[in-house]
């Protein structure tokens, strides 16, 4: 019930009332089996409290593991101008969630895939449906700040180096740009990633039918 509370205090942005519940809970829940911590750490990138946030993150060794909560302590960093931090939480995101490379070379924010997790109300952990749902828990930065932050992440992305690596790149095929756009973001980037899906798996995959699979 105080759970559903702050949540209802959050969306209506009683950030401080909610955030007041949310560390109540987290102090008597040593296991955090209500996943409060990214309620806490969300309210800090949202009230523009990087000094608790930073505190929070480093209070567990293991908040570093979770590519959640380092995605938020990136934002509080980035948005507090602590670049040198943000750059190394940057590197660590890249280095463990999937897909993660190909969010970053995108030349847009990806609203569209944020609200599509935020939709279903779950993610996969080490994946970069962990990072849209991230951003989701931040929104009211996420809105604003989207194309900033997207910046950022471009600005250490070596676009041309990640695509060679990639070897035939979707974007190069005929393929319609929304369908490779999202195939991307299940983690499918090259025509031998795509090859060996089965026709069955291909056209479940929304926004494809039979005359696109005919393009291939």
């Amino acid at each position: 019930i105080y759970r559903d509370l702050a949540g209802q205090y959050k969306l209506t942005g009683r950030y401080r009332e909610a955030l007041a519940i949310f560390q109540e809970l987290y102090s008597l829940d040593y296991n955090d089996q209500l996943d409060t911590r990214y309620e806490i750490l969300s309210l800090y990138v949202i009230l523009s409290d990087f000094p608790k946030a930073k505190s929070f993150f480093n209070s567990r060794e293991d908040f570093g593991e979770d590519g959640a909560m380092v995605l938020l302590y990136l934002v509080a960093a980035l948005m507090a101008g602590e670049e040198e931090i943000a750059e190394d939480l940057f590197e660590e995101l890249l280095a463990t969630i999937d897909g993660f490379e190909y969010l970053a070379v995108q030349r847009d924010f990806p609203f569209d895939e944020v609200q599509q997790v935020a939709l279903h109300s779950a993610y996969m952990p080490g994946t970069v449906s962990e990072i849209y749902w991230a951003f989701f828990a931040i929104f009211p930065v996420t809105l604003v700040a989207g194309p900033y932050i997207q910046g950022f992440f471009n600005s250490f992305i070596d676009i041309g180096e990640i695509f060679r690596q990639m070897g035939t790149v979707l974007v190069s095929t005929s393929l319609k740009a929304q369908v490779t756009d999202y195939l991307k973001t299940i983690g499918i980037t090259t025509l031998e990633e795509l090859s060996q899906l089965t026709e069955e798996e291909f056209l479940a995959i929304k926004g494809v039918g039979l005359k696109v699979l005919d393009m291939i």
